[in-house]
């Protein structure tokens, strides 16, 4: 019986124990459910708030990115549009690669370059003579363009040919107002003639329609660069063409000289006359046909404004353009190594009885210094000679082969 109620008393000991067990574990366990449950909401939360942090900030880049992409796209379309390797002529479309949209908004860039610049561009035309008006006959014309102005005069530029055997000549202006130009001088080489009208024969209305364009360079133009030609590029005066430039590493040799030339996708017209625009609407080229043995007729090409822009100022100022009387090319580093030549102008031809003959100079010879500078190619030779006047002394230094030896010879000629 005592082991009976001592085994009874022993498990109620346990159950007792068991029970004051699961007292103490169940408000632990829902402690700790408590405090899981807490720590999952407070995770949820903070996923919440930092993905939402996460999102915005996605958006703002995502946003500054486009805006950059379209920056970026804006400057090739309206700079570099096909984009090609260096020293690949271009001759594909313009839309290849271009969505619809971009298409349309340089569309309606480079017509509003050229509707900006068209208050520059005149009509220049030969004084009609007793022959004029008779079958198969009509008065030349060709664009001008206007580049300088004073309290009295506007100068403007046009080409030398339309002013040949001319001592005046008909310019067309706005509102078809026709005044007298007088013809301040030409370079022939370059096919450029200065006109100079008065001020005093235009009407307030007349006056208020021009401007004058602003002159630049063609130093940033590579392929692919888009372009707008204005004044006569198809033969139409007042006319606007678009295109790009498809070959930026023309030159071509000229008297004393050497010039830099770019082609264009624009078709070719042999009426054409008027200059190129970059995208800022600065004049870049003076357009011409007269050098196609190196641009072709393909394709409508201009000369960088460069090397027109120093004759212009001397044009305006009715001086002769210094006549030294050779050709020649250019001496890359490369060239020299191979032909075993000293870098510079390489003479081509020496006119006879010319300043640089009568001065010592013969061809085969390679210039090396003029004035004082440094000569690397017929560039340096031409600006060189367009910052003198005719009956300047100039001293340059030639490299001449003399058997197996190369000999230094300093000359000094008597500008023409």
């Amino acid at each position: 019986m005592r082991n009976k109620k001592s085994q009874k008393q022993g498990d109620r000991h346990v159950e007792e124990r068991y029970q004051f067990m699961r007292e103490q574990v169940r408000p632990q366990q829902k402690k700790q459910f408590m405090g899981v449950l807490r720590h999952c909401g407070v995770l949820f939360l903070s996923a919440c708030f930092f993905g939402a942090v996460a999102g915005i900030v996605m958006m703002m880049i995502q946003r500054v990115s486009g805006e950059e992409k379209q920056e970026t796209d804006m400057y090739q379309m309206y700079h570099y549009v096909t984009p090609r390797p260096s020293g690949e002529s271009g001759t594909g479309d313009l839309r290849k690669g271009m969505s619809a949209e971009n298409w349309n908004r340089l569309s309606e860039r480079i017509a509003a370059v050229g509707a900006e610049e068209a208050g520059c561009v005149v009509g220049v035309r030969r004084k009609r003579n007793s022959s004029w008006g008779t079958e198969n006959e009509s008065p030349e014309e060709a664009a001008g363009i206007l580049f300088a102005e004073s309290n009295k005069y506007f100068d403007l530029f046009t080409t030398s040919e339309i002013t040949a055997g001319q001592s005046e000549i008909d310019v067309l202006l706005a509102n078809d107002t026709s005044v007298d130009g007088k013809i301040l001088g030409n370079d022939a080489r370059i096919n450029v003639a200065v006109i100079r009208i008065r001020k005093a024969e235009l009407n307030k209305n007349v006056l208020g329609n021009m401007k004058i364009a602003a002159l630049g360079s063609g130093e940033a133009l590579v392929n692919g660069s888009s372009v707008v030609a204005i004044g006569c590029p198809n033969g139409v005066l007042n006319s606007v063409m678009a295109g790009y430039i498809a070959n930026d590493k023309l030159t071509t040799e000229i008297t004393d000289g050497e010039l830099e030339m770019f082609s264009t996708s624009i078709p070719y017209s042999e009426q054409n006359s008027g200059v190129v625009l970059d995208m800022d609407g600065r004049v870049v080229g003076m357009i011409s046909g007269d050098f196609s043995d190196v641009t072709g007729t393909s394709s409508m090409a201009f000369i960088d404004m460069d090397g027109v822009s120093s004759v212009l100022e001397i044009l305006q100022k009715q001086r002769q353009i210094p006549y030294m009387g050779f050709s020649g090319r250019s001496v890359d580093e490369i060239t020299a190594k191979v032909h075993n030549l000293q870098m510079g102008a390489y003479v081509t031809e020496v006119y006879s009885d010319a300043p640089a003959y009568l001065s010592g100079m013969r061809v085969a010879d390679v210039i090396t210094e003029m004035d004082g500078g440094r000569i690397k190619s017929m560039r340096d030779v031409y600006r060189i000679l367009l910052k003198h006047r005719t009956g300047n002394k100039i001293t340059y230094t030639v490299y001449r082969r003399s058997g197996k030896k190369s000999i230094e010879k300093k000359l000094t000629a008597v500008l023409g």
